[in-house]
């Protein structure tokens, strides 16, 4: 009989090991793996969240409904994947749902589908509106305050697709403006042309923003289309106690019809948060009541490759952020200046702003106010400016190899001195030696920017600190004047020479006859021929017997490097034809389409980018070449053969590479394909309560073995005399 000291020394190291498997087993699963999960219109926020469309006609399981639950219900590393549609949410992402510095969390459109975030809410239908008795066409509706979430008030009122102005009460109304009166819930209307509203489509803002982040970090938005909203994506210090936040990238985003289009951070020195290292880019910010990107207190932020078009006040508006780099966008239409640099919220030192172009801005190009030190103003375009091209008023700043266009007041205000040329600028202020003066000659002002082959933009920039590509995704630098020498060009869009193409070879086949017999042929040819072959320049075909057939032979080849190629450039963009002349469409890739059809709004917008493409083609015959021929012999003869067949090319462009996902319309597109999920350990595995199950049933097995050695050593003394 085994004595229980010895069992106990055999029994307990044993269940210590077993013990500590099942805990070690348990720690994965209660973190768990890195998952992919759903979000769409037709889920249920009950289900699992892991299926991407229901499981049935009576569904047990799918995805989920909406982006907030998502958020709460997902780990650091997750991916949340949104299905098409119109989504009408506010999602708060905190400290206790965000991502890791390792490991973001990434919510983005499913592939191939456009996610809508609308905050708009629409209170009219016909005769909801009353008339005010006052003797102006002032109108009226009630709107409970708490539709006006989580605000209480609305801050955006657009009638047929253009805001109205906000009036501070009911008495200074104006033509075009809205007051809400809180105590009564009364939202009174001035319509633009004095009509009774209900004959208009007038929408308002329910929700404050479409993502915000309350000291929020490591999350990345992917393909949104985001309206109506105070602010589209904000991301700041709710409770104002200087929170740090960090790793937001927002991209291929279209964002309009919103009071702000990103916010970062801000307030008097940093109190309403700090935001660092975000990216901006790739985005479509439109139509806004005041700034298109604003960044307050915070470091290493980017901004690149937006196109930001009709922002109420400033395209940019950097309010105090250090180290920003802007480089790559486009601005349009601004209301004040393309971009602005202050020290509202921080210091706003050593920012670099590089290869912008701005167009048509009703303030400055750029506008550096007094305080920001070090500010770099490089290879940026401003173009038919109401005010001057760069306004500064700090003495660190410098400018150079800038193109100035058509600016109202002169090329630059520096110091408080106005400067009509360069070479003023240059004596006065010892900026933009290398600076240019005249028309950027744009291919398409207004839609892409492209440069003409002419544009003095075109190999005038400096390579130093140019971001590698351009917003179309083209290298820089390019050589665009055949000098060889390699320079970046001047403003957002770099010009590419197009290769050329020759036009399709005719290929003439000489055979040599080896039959002398004499026949006469009356042939029937049903060359229908297919050739994978090689190149060859005069392949010889035997035929036996000789034949004379001059047949038409139309080839569908792809050709070889070694052919000689012809450029017939259209412009920087080529669409390769049988000629074949090339057509290059400067674009990113892939191309993203977004139609947007807005039942409010007559406005569409249509862009479309194609990158910069290299052409390749091939021609491959081979050394013979044996066409299938039915003949119907009648006589005899001698005859020779020469097959003189065309070949139609076809040149298959290869698109260049790009780093981004790019949605470059204002219609929807692809976004990143869904990774299936991988998980760490077998299912079983995977369910926690499973495991901390095991862990409590071995807990109980070891105590009740210790119980039964005790028990059995002192029943086991007991029977030993003298013990």
């Amino acid at each position: 009989m085994i004595s229980p000291r010895i069992g106990l020394k055999v029994l307990l190291p044993l269940l210590i090991a077993v013990f500590a498997t099942g805990v070690a087993a348990a720690l994965p699963a209660l973190q768990g793996p890195v998952t992919t999960y759903y979000v769409a219109l037709n889920g249920d926020d009950t289900w699992t969240g892991t299926l991407d469309a229901p499981n049935g006609p009576t569904p047990t399981d799918g995805p989920w409904r909406t982006i907030q639950y998502a958020v709460d219900h997902t780990i650091p590393g997750d991916t949340i994947y949104v299905r098409g549609g119109m989504y009408h949410e506010m999602v708060e992402i905190t400290a206790a749902n965000d991502g890791d510095s390792g490991a973001p969390k990434t919510i983005a459109a499913y592939t191939g589908e456009t996610p809508v975030l609308d905050g708009e809410f629409i209170p009219l239908v016909p005769l909801s509106w009353y008339s005010d008795p006052e003797p102006d066409p002032v109108f009226w509706t009630e709107i409970m305050a708490s539709e006006f979430a989580p605000e209480n008030s609305p801050a955006i009122v657009i009638e047929d697709g253009a805001f109205l102005r906000r009036s501070s009460e009911r008495l200074t109304m104006t033509a075009g403006s809205w007051w809400y009166d809180s105590d009564d819930n009364y939202l009174y209307v001035w319509e633009m042309a004095g009509e009774d509203p209900s004959t208009h489509i007038m929408t308002v803002q329910q929700y404050n923003s479409a993502f915000r982040l309350d000291v929020a970090s490591w999350i990345t938005i992917d393909g949104f289309q985001i309206n109506n909203y105070v602010n589209g994506i904000e991301q700041y210090d709710l409770a104002a106690v200087n929170g740090l936040m960090e790793g937001l990238i927002v991209r291929n985003c279209l964002l309009e019809y919103l009071g702000s289009g990103i916010v970062l951070a801000g307030g008097q020195t940093g109190d309403y948060g700090i935001v660092n290292n975000s990216i901006s880019e790739d985005n479509e910010i439109l139509h806004l009541q005041s700034d298109g990107i604003w960044a307050g207190s915070g470091s290493g932020n980017i901004f690149r490759r937006n196109w930001i078009e009709a922002a109420g006040q400033n395209a940019i508006n950097i309010a105090g952020a250090d180290s920003t780099r802007v480089e790559n966008n486009i601005i349009v239409e601004a209301g004040s200046a393309g971009i602005l640099i202050s020290i509202e919220d921080g210091p706003a030192s050593n920012n670099a702003l590089i290869n912008n172009t701005v167009y048509r801005s009703s303030g400055d190009g750029i506008n550096i106010a007094a305080g920001p030190a070090n500010t770099s103003i490089r290879n940026n375009i401003f173009s038919e400016i109401s005010d001057v091209g760069i306004d500064n008023a700090e003495t660190s700043t410098t400018a150079d190899y800038n193109l100035y266009h058509l600016t109202a007041i002169g090329i630059s205000r520096w110091m408080g001195t106005a400067y009509a040329t360069t070479v003023d600028l240059f004596t006065g202020a010892s900026q933009e030696e290398h600076g240019v003066v005249g028309d950027p000659l744009f291919s398409s002002p207004g839609t892409d920017f492209l440069l003409q082959a002419t544009s003095p933009a075109i190999d005038a920039g400096t390579n130093t600190g140019a971001p590698a590509d351009d917003y179309f995704g083209t290298a820089r630098p390019m050589d665009g004047d055949t000098d060889g020498e390699y320079t970046t060009d001047i403003g957002a869009a770099e010009y590419a020479l197009a290769p050329t193409v020759t036009s399709s070879p005719t290929l003439t086949f000489t055979p040599s006859p080896t039959d002398t017999e004499t026949q006469t042929f009356t042939p029937t040819l049903s060359p229908t021929i297919t050739l994978t072959p090689t190149f060859t320049d005069t392949p010889t075909i035997t035929l036996t017997p000789t034949i004379t057939l001059t047949p038409t032979i139309t080839l569908t080849p792809t050709v070889s490097p070694t052919a000689t190629r012809t450029l017939t450039p259209t412009g920087p963009t080529a669409t390769p034809t049988q000629t074949p002349t090339l057509t290059r469409t400067a674009t990113r890739t892939p191309t993203r389409t977004r139609t947007r059809t807005r039942t409010r709004t007559p406005i569409y917008f249509t862009r479309t980018r194609t990158p910069t493409v290299t052409p390749t083609a091939t021609i491959t015959l081979p050394p013979t070449f044996t066409p299938t021929i039915t003949l119907s012999p009648s006589s005899t003869g001698s005859p020779t053969s020469t097959a003189t067949p065309t070949i139609a090319m076809q040149v298959t462009p290869t698109p260049s590479p790009t780093a981004a996902t790019l949605v470059r319309d204002s219609q929807g597109g692809p976004g990143e394909p869904a990774p299936s999920a991988v998980p760490y350990l077998p299912a079983w595995l995977l369910d926690t309560r499973l495991l901390l199950g095991a862990g409590v049933f071995l807990l109980a097995v070891f105590f009740t073995s210790i119980t039964v050695l005790v028990f059995a050593r002192n029943l086991d003394s007991n029977e030993q005399p003298g013990r």
